[in-house]
């Protein structure tokens, strides 16, 4: 399982218009659901506020990542989101999250979803990461960042 499969161009939402966590869940399981035709919006949403009302998915360099499990997945699907102005998230660092890693996974399939996790909290912790990404002019783009830095991982 590689990020950049999880996190296709098609599924890379650039200049997400959010303003807030609500907003940001809104537009990204939109735009997940309307990709990947499995599952649906409002499962997704559900999911995604539970695991949110737990703690916090906001973690530090403007990084969040809404995750949630759901029966009869039979794979990850997510979708990337980059805001140029940063959404006010509850990060545990106080900061606006910019890139925000949304995703859901089976129940099934916890080691994955737990290696994912992994994947998304070493990459983002390369700075280098964390500027390019957010340079990034289209999805297409995006995606080939998240592979290259990926092979370094």
């Amino acid at each position: 399982m590689f990020l950049h499969e999880v996190f296709r161009a098609d599924r890379i939402r650039l200049h997400i218009e959010a303003e807030d966590k609500e907003q940001v869940f809104e537009e990204m399981v939109t735009h997940l659901a309307g990709s990947v035709h499995v599952g649906n919006k409002d499962e997704f949403l559900k999911v995604i506020r539970e695991r949110e009302n737990v703690i916090s998915t906001g973690i530090k360099n403007g990084i969040a990542i809404p995750h949630g499990r759901i029966d009869d997945l039979d794979r990850i699907v997510g979708v990337l989101g980059i805001s140029d102005k940063g959404i006010e998230y509850g990060s545990l660092d106080n900061n606006p999250a910019r890139i925000i890693f949304l995703f859901i996974s089976s129940k099934s399939r916890q080691d994955e979803h737990l290696a994912l996790l992994k994947k998304i909290s070493r990459i983002s912790e390369n700075v280098n990461f964390r500027k390019d990404i957010l340079l990034a002019k289209t999805p297409d783009s995006a995606n080939r960042i998240l592979m290259e830095y990926e092979i370094s991982l």
